[in-house]
């Protein structure tokens, strides 16, 4: 493995870094947020009832971001209106609001068309019995600069905390929830910095971001399949780091990497 880097990173370091994670986070865009439904001022309507048929799980993945618009620094947020039937299933789709860009809205349309919103719920707020979803562009010129985690608001208190895992009784996002808030993270420019610490699998590569505020500090680290979570708080006047391990694959498969975890992250290690 390539010798580590101190923190914080070389200048042409962050550079080359920077212009790969600007690029990640242009292609991003706010669909990716499986969860989140829009409000509108608008009437509401009752979504179609699903009969009893199994129906197929809700996949709103964010459009393609056509690379010659990315390049040329065009962005644009528009909202896709979606007509579906009883189980999600997308059957009409077209540009509630367009996003100025007929190649971004053709990209929205595209992808909108392969979407499932999965079973309707009552409290789905609906335009004229269609759901609607933003859709947004963000130029990599538009996203942040890279960040450390002083920068992001790690607080100064707990540069040597000690660290323990979430209860089972904490209620813990999914995999797909946790790559919702790191896009989230992305599009507002919270971008952090990469996590190396020798001997540690878990901290080889990866990207470490704020999705928190200065109220509820909370702190990603994603790795492939893998993503941690990290909220800093105070007990008993003690700093104390909750830690929540979340994998793409069966929950077991975080269990390997709980004693690294338990060490502490690079510029932050456990307390002794």
């Amino acid at each position: 493995m390539p010798s580590s880097p101190r923190w914080p990173f070389t200048s042409s370091g962050r550079a080359t870094l920077k212009k790969v994670l600007l690029i990640g986070a242009g292609v991003a865009c706010l669909a990716a947020a499986q969860s989140a439904i829009p409000v509108h001022a608008q009437p509401q309507t009752q979504a179609p009832a699903a009969d009893t048929q199994e129906c197929p799980a809700r996949q709103l993945r964010p459009p393609r971001y056509p690379m010659a618009q990315a390049k040329a620094g065009r962005g644009g947020h528009g909202v896709v209106s979606i007509a579906f039937d009883a189980c999600g299933r997308v059957t009409d789709v077209r540009m509630a609001k367009k996003t100025g860009n007929r190649a971004l809205d053709e990209a929205s349309l595209a992808t909108a068309r392969t979407w499932t919103l999965g079973k309707p719920q009552p409290d789905w707020k609906l335009v004229d019995g269609r759901y609607e979803a933003p859709v947004d562009f963000f130029p990599p010129s538009e996203v942040g600069a890279m960040s450390s985690p002083e920068q992001l608001g790690w607080p100064a208190t707990h540069a040597r905390p000690r660290y323990e895992l979430e209860s089972a009784s904490e209620a813990l996002p999914s995999f797909a929830e946790a790559h919702s808030l790191i896009s989230g993270a992305f599009l507002q420019g919270r971008i952090g910095a990469p996590l190396y610490l020798p001997g540690l699998p878990m901290y080889e590569r990866g990207l470490f971001v704020a999705t928190g505020n200065a109220a509820a500090p909370e702190f990603w680290y994603r790795n492939g399949n893998l993503a941690a979570r990290y909220r800093p708080v105070v007990e008993n006047d003690e700093p104390v780091v909750k830690v929540a391990l979340v994998c793409a694959t069966a929950q077991d498969g975080c269990a390997q990497y709980q004693a690294d975890v338990l060490k502490g992250l690079p510029f932050a290690k456990a307390k002794n």
